[in-house]
């Protein structure tokens, strides 16, 4: 299920999806590695991931790649130092802050969690202010992802307003009346963790 809600949040991390000036050669690492974490082979993916991250060590996607697999072998740990790299890689890149987020719910420091959903609700209003004009899906997954950090949050008031206009505008899309059942209690539910929300 944690799988399932990071890829809700998260966008596809296969090199051709963004506009990207790595190296090729770390690039095709870096997409063997997707490959194998498709397959569920997490430690061949992290030896490839590896290999990408010593030809070019500047590229937020690969460090995103490995925060999955890393989630895959449920080393929560090295996930969180390594969503840490990849922030420090690129500091706008809000899906990580909702994974590193994630994790932090799951290592139960809530604190922290709400720290990096925060800088990730400020790196998707920054995206969504300044739109790709020609990628108009792409700012409604920011839209999207912006409404389920603001009501995993506690803020389910903006969160159901920005996902009722998403509704409005993507009319044909009905899995948008799920979402506005989700708060924090079921998000965290969704993560495994059984505790009370704060």
């Amino acid at each position: 299920m944690f799988f399932l809600l990071i890829t809700v949040l998260s966008s596809n991390c296969k090199a051709n999806d963004l506009k990207r000036n790595s190296n090729p050669i770390a690039i095709s690492y870096n997409d063997q590695a997707v490959r194998q974490i498709g397959s569920r082979n997490f430690n061949s993916a992290l030896m490839l991931i590896n290999k990408s991250l010593s030809v070019d060590s500047s590229d937020v996607i690969t460090y995103s790649n490995k925060v999955a697999i890393y989630l895959g072998l449920k080393d929560f740990k090295n996930a969180l130092i390594t969503a840490d790299k990849g922030l420090y890689v690129d500091s706008d890149y809000a899906e990580l802050y909702v994974t590193a987020g994630a994790i932090c719910e799951i290592l139960a420091d809530s604190t922290r969690a709400f720290d990096y959903y925060r800088k990730g609700i400020k790196s998707y209003a920054k995206r969504i202010s300044n739109p790709n004009p020609y990628d108009p899906i792409e700012l409604s997954k920011s839209r999207f992802n912006r409404a389920c950090l603001l009501l995993y949050c506690g803020r389910k008031a903006e969160g159901n307003l920005e996902l009722k206009k998403l509704k409005a505008d993507n009319h044909d899309i009905e899995e948008f009346d799920e979402f506005l059942k989700v708060d924090r209690q079921e998000y965290l539910k969704c993560l495994g963790i059984k505790k009370n929300a704060p």
